[in-house]
C-alpha cells in the first residue's frame, strides 16, 4: 500500500490517492482505489478494473479511468498489450475543480 495526500489547514482534500502495489510473475501491478480518490476536495470515481502493470517489457495502462460530474481523464493502452500506444482523452467541463489554474 501506498498513499499520498495533500491536505489544507481548513481539511480540504487537495489530493488523495490511495494505491497497491502486487508482484505479478515478473511484473508489479500497481492500482489506484476507487473509493478513495480526491483533488480539488472532489471525489472522482475511478474504474474499480483499474491498474498500471510495468516491469522489463515496458508498461500497460489499463481501464485508468477517472471522472467526476462531466469532468473525465481516460488513459488506456490502445490494445491493453505492453509497450503499446496510449489513447488519452481528457474533457474537463468544470473548471472550478482547478481554481487556481
Amino acid at each position: 500500500m501506498a498513499n499520498l495526500s495533500s491536505i489544507d489547514t481548513n481539511k480540504n482534500k487537495k489530493l488523495v490517492i490511495r494505491t497497491q502495489i502486487v508482484k505479478d510473475k515478473t511484473n508489479y501491478k500497481l492500482t489506484i482505489d476507487p473509493k478513495a480518490f480526491y483533488l480539488m476536495n472532489n471525489r472522482w470515481n475511478i474504474a474499480a478494473d483499474n491498474y498500471v502493470e510495468f516491469g522489463k517489457q515496458g508498461f500497460l495502462i489499463h481501464h485508468l479511468f477517472l471522472n467526476n460530474a462531466q469532468s473525465q481523464l481516460n488513459i488506456a493502452s490502445v490494445h491493453n498489450t505492453f509497450h503499446d500506444d496510449l489513447n488519452i482523452a481528457i474533457k474537463i467541463l468544470n473548471w472550478k475543480i482547478f481554481p487556481k489554474l
